[in-house]
């Protein structure tokens, strides 16, 4: 808890303020992948109501092994990503921040953050921050989808930002292209992947992997690196919650597929390629205490999690305890899905079981198989199967885009754009930009980027452009960046802790105020109470921030002592947030003083 005073205070006659407190309280908030689409406030308001109380789905099929190896970090929308995993049987479980520590990876070796904000309170972000750093060090893999704001990356190991989805476009249609080949992409067929993208890194570790690009302008959207004993992809992808809206490609969702078959155990996986076949040694143990295995089914499955085929009834002997290294070989077809796949094993001894019957009491002994355990998922048992990319994307000589402060204006307010420029050649280039009625000519060295900050009272929702043209007026790119805007909408209440009073008792007001809107609101709490004459007998008024969340909001405490001089009769408690001059919106509550 937050605990500030309140700025300004006037005490009116012998009434005396006890106690004032300002608190943030939290709670998840929403974020849409389609972005690019203006929705009216009650529908987001609706859709983020719907995402606090959505319920875990059920079970479409049965899970492949009752050991989950992957975690869900419950912020977000952390029930989109389970839908998501559910699409290639994966299970998972989820994690509650505070439940994160360094012991966790021994369980849970894989932890994803899903889309979303995860906390307003910087006290909590620094506190989660410091838990998955040593989660990471400790050899966990945290896998991050998109965030609303670059500065939220901040809480991932390895000191990475850049622009959320809140400062850059949306983009969807072969929006990103592989820049380094990695097992996680073998599910990828071709150089150019449509991936619901929404901002790029800029600051990252030296020995990071950029594994995407955007095709827009360059940056990285994917990146895979070491730290301490684990390793960390992070992404401006929002796939779980695209995939949930029913809008995900193939591409996306098997990106988010072979990155969690390879994160949970990351170790070289054999690449073979349609049509030809792999031999695997796979491990397998009894690990029951009685039986001794006679045989083994090995059972295949492909990347998507569906079964392939089984091998019934191998010989192997195994007594309780014992493990070998069992040759597994398995042909592909020419028509093989691209990614990783899985091989699980079921052991079973024979046994004999009493069959009796109405005319056989005594029953007869029949000799059986008993599978006593399995499936068994190894993940030594796993290859890939690749596609082989025969182009690859080449990107333009310049490339541009724009980004901006927030994506979520109040009408009036000042919108500030950052107009990127990079150059990919090995010469220095000059460029002509043109925005808003302006115009302004940019030298860009070679392999280099130059940018232009420009500011703009906004209105109404729109998009800001800008145009780019070469030395002799060739056009050479175009840029946009769409914004939104809205009229202030903030809800306040005003409560007392009862509704008669007597003289010298001790009044709590506790006071809320919520913020519609998808936008930051600057606004000015004023407090007052009137006496039965409509007497002001006390003020107060707090300048706040209050961010883009009805479930997050500003709540105050106060305490008032009556004197014991007060009139008798109705009083009215006001509470108002101001815009600048403007009232934006006011409640009352009232309350009685008796002899």
């Amino acid at each position: 808890m937050n605990e500030e005073p309140l700025v300004t205070r006037k005490i009116y006659g012998a009434i005396s303020v006890i106690l004032i407190t300002l608190f943030v309280f939290t709670g998840l908030s929403s974020t849409s992948c389609k972005k690019d689409q203006p929705s009216e406030r009650n529908e987001a308001v609706k859709a983020k109501k719907e995402e606090i109380t959505q319920k875990p789905p059920s079970l479409s099929r049965p899970p492949l092994n009752p050991i989950t190896y992957v975690g869900i970090l419950k912020a977000g929308f952390a029930y989109d990503t389970d839908r998501l995993l559910r699409s290639f049987r994966e299970e998972a479980k989820f994690i509650e921040p505070e439940d994160i520590s360094p012991e966790l990876v021994k369980d849970v070796p894989l932890l994803i953050i899903p889309s979303g904000p995860l906390s307003y309170e910087k006290k909590k972000l620094s506190a989660l921050g410091g838990l998955l750093e040593e989660y990471v060090k400790r050899g966990g893999m945290i896998f991050v989808f998109f965030k609303r704001y670059g500065q939220e990356f901040s809480i991932i190991p390895g000191e990475i930002s850049g622009y959320g989805g809140f400062e850059d476009q949306l983009a969807y249609k072969n929006s990103c292209y592989i820049d380094t080949g990695h097992v996680v992409l073998a599910g990828q067929t071709k150089p150019t992947l449509s991936l619901h993208v929404d901002g790029y890194f800029t600051k990252y570790p030296n020995n990071t992997i950029t594994l995407l690009r955007k095709t827009s302008n360059g940056q990285p959207a994917v990146l895979l690196y070491p730290y301490g004993s684990g390793y960390v992809i992070a992404t401006s992808s929002c796939a779980d919650t695209a995939y949930a809206n029913g809008e995900a490609s193939e591409d996306e969702r098997r990106l988010v597929r072979d990155i969690v078959a390879w994160a949970q155990y990351p170790i070289p996986i054999a690449e073979r390629k349609p049509g030809e076949s792999i031999t695997i040694n796979l491990p397998i143990k009894n690990q029951d205490d009685s039986f001794t295995a006679v045989g083994v089914d090995i059972v295949f499955y492909d990347p998507d999690g569906n079964f392939l085929k089984r091998d019934e009834k191998q010989p192997l002997h195994l007594a309780p305890g014992e493990s070998t290294l069992f040759p597994v070989t398995y042909e592909i077809p020419q028509n093989a899905m691209a990614g990783i796949y899985q091989i699980e094993y079921e052991l079973y001894t024979i046994d004999e079981i009493l069959l009796t019957s109405e005319k056989n009491p005594d029953g007869d002994l029949v000799s059986t198989d008993i599978y006593f355990q399995g499936s068994v998922k190894d993940f030594s048992g796993r290859f890939m199967v690749r596609y082989p990319l025969n182009t690859k994307y080449r990107a333009s000589e310049m490339v541009f885009s724009i980004q901006s402060d927030t994506e979520y204006y109040v009408s009036g307010s000042k919108a500030t754009f950052t107009i990127n420029m990079w150059n990919n050649t090995d010469k220095k280039k000059t460029i002509k930009a043109e925005y808003d009625e302006q115009s302004q000519f940019i030298s860009v060295a070679p392999k280099s980027r130059e940018s232009i900050t420009y500011s703009k009272v906004v209105n109404s929702t729109g998009r800001f452009w800008a145009y780019f043209y070469d030395h002799s007026g060739g056009k050479i790119g175009q840029s946009f960046r769409s914004y939104r805007v809205d009229e202030y909408f903030i809800v306040p209440t005003v409560f007392t802790d009862k509704v008669v009073y007597q003289k010298g008792e001790t009044i709590t007001l506790r006071i809320s105020h919520k913020n519609e809107t998808l936008a930051h609101l600057q606004t000015e709490i004023r407090i007052s109470v009137h006496d039965p004459s409509d007497k002001k007998i006390f003020e107060d008024s707090k300048k706040v921030t209050l961010p883009p969340d009805p479930e997050v909001g500003e709540k105050m405490s106060i305490g008032l002592t009556l004197p014991a001089t007060a009139m008798e009769g109705a009083y009215k408690v006001n509470v108002e947030a101001w815009y600048g001059a403007k009232l934006v919106s006011s409640t009352f509550k009232n309350f009685k003083i008796t002899p």
